[in-house]
């Protein structure tokens, strides 16, 4: 089973994000702002996840012709990102910048404060992000979207154990849609844990609106049910240390 990038000559399963549709979103976004002038910093062609993007980018503009877009194709490494960025902007400077890696959008973000642009006030700055439970290296002033790796980790796991179990079945491919993460603040002034609070009460609100049930699990499970389930374990794993003589026995260390 190959995920996100789509193999070639492989007969594999397939499971990936919707890169097509998240881009255009993310276009589309930065065109609601008033951008006219668009660039996507994204990596080579050859990879499937980047071709999606582009697509998705392209259809975007072309929905809305007074706007305009370049793509810079660069490798998917903050350093050759870097590095075009700067070339580009001392021929042009872009209304918005959008990204296809949190590496690229790193690049992105230390070449418009090199070139004397602020990514809040001058330039919009967006990014197809990868979901984590640290937050500490995401910046508060760029729209990152969440590919969630559990996500695709638990249908690479089911498609995996069904072609186990039923070695005949063709190989398929299995698509997601993507979650917005969170707004940026251009302000700077809401903390992490505002920013936090607010995305989570949207989309709470609209599966609620879909008639959906929603229970919110903090990071870390990080609440009182959390607290007694970790006391839980601690307790388990006493008896377990208990039972095989562990903390106790001959060979408990001293």
């Amino acid at each position: 089973v190959c995920i996100d990038r789509r193999p070639e000559g492989v007969s594999a399963g397939f499971l990936h994000f919707d890169n097509q549709k998240t881009m255009m979103q993310l276009t589309k976004n930065c065109i609601s702002r008033g951008c006219k002038h668009i660039l996507l910093v994204c990596g080579p062609s050859a990879y499937s996840c980047e071709q999606e993007a582009e697509a998705g980018f392209n259809k975007a503009l072309t929905e809305h012709p007074a706007c305009s877009g370049t793509v810079l194709h660069t490798a998917l490494n903050k350093e050759a990102a870097f590095r075009a960025m700067l070339l580009y902007l001392q021929k042009a400077r872009p209304d918005a910048v959008l990204a296809t890696a949190k590496s690229v959008a790193a690049a992105v973000l230390e070449s418009l404060m090199l070139a004397g642009l602020s990514p809040s006030a001058d330039v919009f700055v967006g990014a197809l992000g990868e979901d984590n439970w640290d937050r500490q290296s995401d910046r508060p002033d760029v729209l990152y979207t969440a590919r969630q790796a559990i996500t695709l980790g638990k249908a690479a796991a089911a498609q995996l154990f069904e072609q186990i179990e039923n070695p005949g079945l063709p190989p398929r491919e299995q698509m997601f849609e993507d979650v917005w993460l969170r707004k940026p603040d251009p302000t700077g002034q809401k903390s992490e844990a505002q920013l936090f609070d607010e995305t989570v009460a949207e989309v709470t609100a609209r599966y609620e609106a879909q008639g959906e049930k929603v229970y919110f699990i903090p990071i870390g499970g990080s609440n009182e049910l959390g607290i007694l389930g970790y006391y839980e374990c601690a307790q388990e794993i006493a008896k377990q240390a208990d039972k095989m003589a562990l903390i106790n026995g001959p060979d408990a260390k001293k």
